[in-house]
């Protein structure tokens, strides 16, 4: 979904771009269309390492733990901004939009709830990450001390 809108948007703004010069637009556009072209290049990224991170998951592997950690919150962060940036809009233009919060609470929900799964050590055990390895074994022939 992620990589579906962002895309979508980066491709309406890159039209919409040349257009901003003109001076029959509102001079918020001029920010607001390269700040939200910046906000879906960051979201489409995410989404691409989303992609990355299931598949490590599926397959156990260690670096998507702290992908699977990290994602949700940047997503999140994304999210804001983004939210932010339209209620940055003047009202006149009728870009706010109360869905735009909707993301931003499904996202800290979201956020809690892979952070709770990711932490149980059954998932961590399958990630392999957080083993205690124990205390070192020293091998019989270095502990013991030199001959007399």
């Amino acid at each position: 979904m992620n990589i579906y809108t962002s895309a979508t948007t980066i491709n309406t703004d890159l039209r919409v771009l040349p257009m901003l010069s003109g001076s029959t637009v509102d001079p918020w556009f001029q920010f607001g269309v390269p700040a939200e072209l910046a906000i879906s290049i960051a979201l489409l990224i995410a989404g691409l390492l989303q992609l990355l991170t299931v598949s490590g998951l599926w397959f156990g592997r260690k670096y998507s733990y702290y992908m699977a950690l990290i994602l949700p919150v940047v997503i999140l962060a994304v999210n804001l901004t983004y939210a932010l940036l339209t209620y940055s809009a003047p009202e006149s233009l009728g870009l706010r939009d109360s869905t735009q919060w909707s993301y931003v609470v499904s996202g800290v929900f979201w956020v809690a709830i892979y952070w709770n799964y990711l932490r149980k050590p059954r998932v961590k055990a399958y990630l392999k990450v957080g083993l205690d390895p124990g205390p070192k074994q020293v091998p019989a022939a270095m502990s013991s001390s030199a001959p007399s």
